[in-house]
């Protein structure tokens, strides 16, 4: 017998129908009483709401409330055959509109009238399937994510994570259980505090490390926030983890490359400042612009020592027609040049100079001993020549 059969009692004579009435209300749940035709005789008043076709519903045939893709008579077969039937059906409602019915249908005797009936519990669990499908698609989403994310309890340790965390941790299904500190390289103090953060303000975003079973270390960057319960307290904490390993390597490439550019602008910076020219067997010719300073002048002798011993020059010009000022440091760093030159057995030709720059070295009382020097770079050049 169902469920029902056991609210059951002999009927007082002359109540026929009532008892049916009877039995449908002491049954659990939203319930409906049909004979084995499929033909309602009984429906309690929920049922009746549920359904939208209120007491009409006594008399209706139970197919009126499923599409012809439902084959109610096998169902009716089943519970005749083996005594119930359990099963999700599409139900349709008076105004067309469909909700998802879990229904357990049993068979029940009517002692009175000596037939066999089938009595059905129906809950309405649309609503139950669409969280569950929300859930569904929720973690087919989390399980697929390219970032890793994790659950913690409140004493960050883990009791759920996904599938990119738990390759990203290395220990793979091993990482639930562990606590944070179990898994990052950081310092427990630093993990704490962030975990503190997250309790205090909600959220926390930051890098960390994690360290894998066998030393690899994972650079990652993190959201971290909080569950709340109902009553809007912190139930668990949830991480957002993401590998950087990729992004900081094309960070520092980028910094290589970046320094190289430096570099190779430094270079070609210095070439344009102190530009060196071979004019002719044994003569180099460096014109100067601008102003020196203490780096470029000795950038000037560096340059100008080189190029005397690689083209095993005679004569270097230096021409500071374009030098806006002279004072000191230029003067003295001109006359070590020269003498710097004279070491290896060359001889500076110093052109360009102006009558008030001639003051101002006359002023300062430079020692130009040892260094020819010339009004103009055209004159330079052909004392250099005609030696």
């Amino acid at each position: 017998m169902g469920i029902c059969s056991r609210h059951q009692r002999p009927a007082p004579p002359g109540t026929g129908t009532s008892h049916l009435q009877v039995a449908g209300r002491i049954c659990p749940g939203r319930d409906s009483v049909s004979d084995t035709q499929g033909i309602f005789v009984y429906t309690n008043p929920s049922y009746q709401e549920m359904t939208g076709y209120g007491e009409a519903m006594i008399g209706m045939p139970v197919m009126s409330l499923y599409n012809e893709a439902i084959d109610v008579s096998a169902i009716i077969g089943e519970v005749m055959t083996r005594g119930r039937w359990q099963g999700v059906l599409p139900f349709i409602r008076k105004d067309e509109s469909v909700f998802q019915g879990q229904a357990s249908i049993y068979l029940i005797e009517d002692p009175e009238q000596g037939r066999s009936l089938l009595a059905a519990i129906v809950r309405d669990i649309t609503e139950q399937q669409r969280v569950e499908g929300e859930l569904t698609t929720f973690k087919t989403l989390v399980d697929n994510a390219p970032d890793g994310i994790n659950v913690t309890t409140l004493d960050a340790r883990i009791f759920y994570a996904n599938a990119s965390f738990r390759r990203m941790s290395g220990y793979e299904d091993e990482t639930i259980g562990k606590t944070i500190v179990d898994l990052y390289a950081d310092e427990p103090a630093a993990l704490m505090a962030a975990a503190r953060q997250v309790a205090d303000e909600g959220f926390f975003s930051g890098n960390f490390t994690l360290q894998q079973p066998d030393g690899t270390l994972v650079p990652i960057a993190c959201n971290v926030f909080s569950i709340l319960d109902a009553q809007g307290s912190p139930r668990w904490l949830a991480a957002i983890v993401r590998d950087i390993s990729e992004q900081q390597r094309q960070e520092q490439e980028r910094e290589e490359l970046q320094q190289r550019i430096i570099e190779a602008q430094r270079v070609a910076l210095r070439e344009l400042s102190t530009p060196l020219l071979p004019l002719a067997d044994g003569v180099l010719v460096m014109p100067l612009l601008g102003t020196i300073d203490s780096n470029r002048a000795q950038q000037v002798m560096e340059t100008l020592l080189e190029g005397v011993s690689t083209y095993q020059s005679h004569t270097a010009i230096l021409d500071i027609t374009g030098v806006q000022m002279v004072d000191t440091q230029v003067a003295n760093a001109l006359i070590h040049t020269a003498q710097a030159v004279k070491l290896l057995g060359s001889q500076v030709v110093l052109t360009g100079i102006r009558p008030a720059m001639a003051q101002t070295l006359v002023n300062l009382g430079a020692d130009l001993g040892g260094i020819v020097t010339r009004s103009t770079l055209e004159s330079g050049i052909a004392y250099a020549l005609g030696k």
